[in-house]
């Protein structure tokens, strides 16, 4: 943690929803990004320009105070695949291996779940994180992944992901 940060523990074993995120993440990405960032309904969104494994691209989310992508709705996701120039992108969506529940960074469930790809979600034991495809040859739309898959770009937002009446 930085100096003087906070942390939060991420359950009691009573609680079913963290409340808190690990990081805080800022209304905006740093100036130095921001003008490299894609630009919709007032979020920015950058994509990493190399592919990396999910624990390089949450890293890489946390250092630059933002969250990998989460899609709430069929505009958002018409925005990334048109926007998301072939690439496989990580998001912060994730499920334990025995359950077919899908839940965002603070452990809400996905209040959008439309833009799966063909034969998706598998929903195999070990495919528990959320990446998306926007090539159009590839199988276009959200996949399961497993921990360890590489090769997707980070996709990563700023801001509030949800409303506070969507809350």
């Amino acid at each position: 943690l930085k100096r003087g940060g906070k942390a939060y523990r991420l359950t009691d074993g009573t609680k079913t929803d963290w409340k808190n995120p690990l990081t805080v993440v800022a209304e905006a990405p740093p100036k130095q990004l921001a003008k490299l960032c894609l630009d919709w309904n007032g979020r920015k969104y950058f994509i990493s320009e190399k592919p990396m494994g999910l624990v390089e691209a949450r890293k890489l989310a946390t250092r630059l105070q933002g969250r990998l992508l989460t899609i709430s709705s069929k505009e958002e996701n018409d925005f990334i695949m048109k926007e998301g120039r072939g690439l496989w992108l990580w998001m912060a969506p994730w499920r334990r291996g025995n359950s077919g529940e899908w839940r965002d960074e603070q452990n809400r469930p996905l209040k959008y779940f439309a833009g799966w790809g063909p034969g998706n979600p598998s929903n195999d034991f070990w495919e528990t994180n959320l990446g998306v495809i926007t090539s159009s040859t590839a199988g276009k739309g959200w996949h399961d992944f497993n921990l360890w898959d590489g090769n997707l770009h980070a996709c990563i937002e700023w801001g509030e992901e949800y409303s506070e009446s969507a809350k």
